[in-house]
């Protein structure tokens, strides 16, 4: 991975086996949105089911509310099934849907405003867990999962969709950027703006 913050040095078996993992998703993935495409409902269905808890668990993070997540998810799903025909392959599918909810959410930011906090068991994300980013592991390892939520409270909007895409969603930082709709260049400083911030309200030291 392209992120400014991951040291790949320590963990090169954990690396193969994630490179091998995403190379078979990406093959079936392709397969399904192929199927798809040519209105194969069942082929719709589960490429729907393989990503909706991706779609939640994003949603959850921008918009700090479970019903209003779970709202922003299901229109998600709406939309690429409805804009499937719009899917060129030019980024892994996983890329583009994230772009989708991305802008599902900040639909749903912008007609609700200011965020609530989020009940984290309701939510399920205590199951939650990172493996890249020094600041984003210490979070998500050595504080709870509503420490977490808090310190991602704190960033800009655009912050956290970098963080979330970058380093909990783990997608290299080009597809990052492509589901931002951005350059590659913007979600690295913005991605160094965010982990700066994190790291302050950790105590780490620059």
């Amino acid at each position: 991975m392209n992120g400014t913050c991951t040291d790949n040095s320590q963990k090169p078996s954990n690396l193969r086996l994630v490179n091998e993992t995403t190379k078979v998703e990406t093959r079936v993935d392709s397969q399904l949105v192929a199927r798809a495409i040519e209105n194969d409902r069942g082929a719709i269905g589960e490429l729907v089911r393989m990503h909706q808890d991706m779609w939640y668990r994003f949603c959850v993070l921008q918009l700090h509310d479970d019903e209003l997540a779970k709202d922003a998810t299901q229109e998600t799903a709406l939309r690429v099934v409805k804009d499937l025909h719009l899917f060129r392959g030019e980024s892994q599918f996983r890329t583009w849907s994230f772009g989708i909810a991305l802008n599902v959410c900040r639909e749903f930011k912008r007609k609700r405003g200011k965020y609530v906090t989020l009940d984290i068991e309701q939510s399920g994300l205590g199951e939650m867990s990172c493996h890249d980013g020094e600041a984003v592991q210490k979070i998500t390892h050595r504080e709870s999962v509503n420490e977490m939520m808090r310190m991602l409270e704190s960033l800009t909007d655009r912050q956290r969709e970098a963080v979330v895409l970058r380093h909990l969603e783990e997608l290299p930082t080009e597809e990052a950027a492509a589901a931002m709709n951005c350059a590659v260049g913007t979600v690295k400083a913005t991605l160094s703006q965010a982990l700066k911030r994190l790291r302050e309200l950790m105590g780490v030291k620059q």
